[in-house]
């Protein structure tokens, strides 16, 4: 993700991840884990203002899911 664009500075970090649900499942005829989560990015830029009714601005929320297996690997990806 970027931000900014007329050659300002700025950087994008995730802040945070929740798991809010995790099933077993079958996917493509084997066993396997989805895991719905959500998670936070915080952009940064040299316009930041330490004003906390400007954070929601800065903050963004994303909702996805994932199927993985048993030895981790990612199947499928979902965005929101």
């Amino acid at each position: 993700e970027s931000a900014g664009g007329s050659g300002h500075l700025s950087f994008v970090s995730i802040t945070q991840i929740d798991i809010e649900q995790e099933m077993k499942i079958e996917f493509n005829n084997s066993d396997a884990l989805e895991v719905i989560f959500s998670f936070k990015t915080y952009r940064e830029s040299e316009f930041l203002h330490d004003d906390p009714e400007m954070e929601m601005y800065n903050t963004r929320t994303y909702h996805d899911s994932l199927i993985i297996n048993e030895k981790f690997e990612v199947l499928k990806y979902k965005k929101g």
